[in-house]
């Protein structure tokens, strides 16, 4: 069974309390965000990235409501709050895992980085998945070759030393 679930390795708090309703031509103040800043997060030094991927137009026929306006919301929050962002929407398993590979490959000259998913995802034999937007899941064992084993993807984020930690 394919449910509804967001990663969010920050802001979760924030996301969860904010989402009051239809988020379609809201701003960041609009829907409850406020810019927070610490002295640390102030330095201009600090280089933040973040990945955002919000599926909604899935093929198969389900549809989701607000993963795509959700996305599009994290990302001008991110963005004010100096983030350069990768954003997909209504993303395919490619275009994901292209996404991803860039996401990787800038990690090593940034000090924070943000992974947010907004869609379907499953999780099988103990592995969760995220559900691109062009999955033909006929069968449990489809993930393994049409959806994105999160468990991987975040696996490559520790191959570099963090600068801060927030586990």
């Amino acid at each position: 069974m394919i449910g509804t679930f967001g990663l969010f390795v920050l802001l979760m708090v924030v996301v969860s309390s904010c989402n009051t309703g239809n988020s379609d031509n809201q701003t960041a103040g609009d829907r409850g965000f406020k810019q927070v800043t610490s002295k640390a997060e102030s330095n201009t030094s600090t280089k933040r990235l973040a990945l955002v991927i919000g599926n909604s137009d899935y093929k198969s026929g389900s549809s989701l409501k607000n993963p795509v306006n959700d996305a599009n919301l994290m990302a001008e929050t991110l963005k004010q709050l100096g983030f350069e962002i990768i954003i997909r929407t209504d993303a395919s398993k490619q275009n994901i895992e292209q996404a991803v590979r860039e996401f990787s490959r800038k990690l090593p000259d940034y000090n924070v980085a943000l992974f947010y998913y907004a869609g379907h995802g499953m999780q099988v034999d103990g592995l969760n998945y995220l559900i691109p937007v062009d999955a033909n899941l006929a069968a449990k064992e489809d993930c393994k070759y049409e959806a994105i084993a999160v468990n991987f993807e975040i696996g490559r984020a520790h191959v570099w030393t963090p600068v801060t930690s927030l586990s």
